[in-house]
This record gives C-alpha cells, structure tokens and sequence, in this order.
C-alpha cells in the first residue's frame, strides 16, 4: 500500500501485515505552469523559476497535456523499485495520483477508481484521456457519477464498471453502542452532518438555510462533525448571520456513530459527490435524512421512508428539513 503521507488518523484501523510505501521525495511542489506564474516569478524577480515555468509551459504546449509537469515534479521521487500484481488509483480523478500510478509504478495490471461527479470537478480532459489507457478497468462508485463520466468520456465506456462501497452495517452498529455522543444537555431537535469541511461538502449552504428554518422553530441545533480548509468561513458565517447559538462543531471525531444513532435528523448537503459513505453509514441508523441531489443520493435513498432528497439551494433545504422535523413530531 502507497502513501504520500505517512499520517493519517485511521492508519492505525488498517489489517496487520500490510506491507506500507511512502512516496516521498518531491523537491517541490508548485502548480501546473502558466502565463500568469510567469509573470509573478518575474515581478519577485525569481529569475530561476521563471525560467522553469516557461520551459515546462511549452513542453505542455506541445505535448497537449500537463505530463511535462508532473514528469518535473516525479523527478526525485522514490516509488517502489518492484512489481505488483496490481496498482489502484483509488482516489481519482486526481492528477498526481494517476500520473503515479500510470507512469511510475510497475504493475501487471492498474486499474482507476472515480469517486465523484466528474462533470462537478475541474479536472484535465488531456490528461485523463492519455492516462486512463493504462487502466484495464475504470471503478466508479455510484451508477450515477459512472453515467456521467461515460458520457464526459465515451472513448473509456466499455472500460468502467459500477463498484459501490461495502459497509459492515453491524460493525458500525456496533462501534455507535462504544462511541462518544452528544454531551451539551440540549433537548431540542438534533442535527448532525458528517464530513470534511470544504465547500463540495456543502456545510456553508447548511448554514444559510438556519434563519429560515428558527423562523419557524428554535428547538433545533446543528452539529458538524469534521474538519478542512472552510471551518473558519463557516464559523465567520454564523457569526454574520447570528445563528453561532444553533450550531455546533465538534471537529474530527474518529468514530461519528454514537451520534449519527442519537441525533434526530442527518443532512448530507453537499454540492457534488461520487457515492457519499458518511451518507451510507447514517442510514444503518433508520433516523430520517436529508440530502442534495449528488450522485449517488438517489441509489441510496429512492424508495426509503423518512428520506427526502431536496435541492442545493437553502429555501428547499430548510423546507425540507422542516418537513421531516414535524413529520417527526407527529
């Protein structure tokens, strides 16, 4: 198994006896060249990356794609000097990730994996196009986000198969008996979100939608769960709208389940998503949920009771949140 980073905070979750790789050994990393960075390397009168930035932004002219860069970047890394018998990309699309594994590791067969809406993601076509060649099947984790990739990729179409997430439902029921929950003493209706705190998770919109649903009641209190690069928008945002007594972050929590089996109502609001595994673990709960229409959200929720899909816009999230909490109190 590869890691770029050798941390992480499940590390310690995975099975004995795997064998770990750290990919290390980048001079540095900077982004795809370009007019503009040029430009900035020029006015800091950085002479030697100005120079490398235009060499490598003809090499990219030329070649159509942006291998020149990632070929630079790959230059001192060491990967495994071995075969394997396969090699997954398994958080893709990602360019680094891809190129790694198309261009740098021996294997005899690789394979590519998509977790997301591709048509959501700022992704490079040329890119994508040259090195998914090399993948003998193309994973995708929801029929949704595999339509949607076929149909931005149709020369790939006959190489993707649907492989949805697996998750121990009884498992995860019983981490949530072990687990930490909610331990502020409110009484009133709890709201639980789950997930990185970035603007493709949603938590933003999540935010608006509360002086529209106090207007009505205020009873309620969201919690997030997670943490990212938008937890200081956030919390300035429930500031500006006054809303900071109705919400709660708690930050990275290793096992969520406890609260996910004692909240009252979970809302996955993100913009765009590949399948959405924090969705699928709230539902082992039978708690009603809410989610925006990413891909994935309808194979996991069409036919349930107590499952409302809304719109991303905050008038239908807080409607709809509204709709289950008094369904709830009936």
């Amino acid at each position: 198994m590869g890691f770029f980073n050798r941390e992480g905070p499940l590390r310690s979750h995975l099975p004995q006896g795997i064998v770990y790789h750290h990919i290390s050994g980048f001079h540095q990393i900077f982004p795809p060249p370009s007019k503009q960075a040029i430009q900035e390397c020029i006015k800091k009168k950085d002479w030697i990356s100005a120079i490398r930035e235009g060499i490598l932004l003809i090499e990219c002219k030329l070649d159509g794609s942006s291998r020149p860069y990632y070929r630079f970047l790959f230059k001192n890394v060491k990967v495994p000097d071995c075969l394997f018998d396969e090699a997954h990309a398994f958080h893709a699309p990602w360019s680094i990730i891809d190129y790694c594994i198309c261009e740098k590791i021996k294997a005899i067969v690789k394979f590519g994996w998509i977790h997301v809406d591709v048509s959501r993601m700022p992704i490079e076509e040329s890119l994508i196009k040259r090195l998914y060649r090399k993948y003998k099947t193309i994973f995708v984790v929801s029929k949704e986000a595999q339509f949607i990739f076929n149909n931005r990729f149709p020369q790939f179409k006959k190489r993707t198969q649907v492989r949805i997430h697996q998750i121990d439902k009884e498992m995860i029921r019983d981490r949530a008996m072990n687990g930490a929950t909610f331990t502020d003493g409110f009484e009133g209706k709890k709201i639980l979100t789950v997930g990185r705190i970035s603007s493709e998770k949603g938590q933003q919109d999540a935010i608006l939608a509360i002086p529209e649903i106090i207007k009505h009641r205020t009873d309620i209190k969201w919690y997030f769960i997670g943490e990212g690069e938008d937890i200081d928008c956030c919390k300035h945002l429930c500031q500006e709208l006054g809303v900071q007594d109705f919400v709660v972050f708690l930050g990275f929590i290793e096992n969520p389940f406890r609260y996910m089996k004692d909240c009252d109502l979970y809302v996955q609001p993100s913009r765009h998503e590949g399948f959405c595994l924090s969705l699928a673990e709230a539902l082992c709960f039978d708690k009603p949920v809410i989610a925006t229409p990413f891909s994935g959200a309808k194979e996991q929720l069409e036919g349930r009771s107590g499952a409302k899909i809304v719109g991303v816009d905050t008038d239908t999230l807080s409607h709809g949140i509204l709709e289950l909490l008094s369904w709830q109190d009936e």
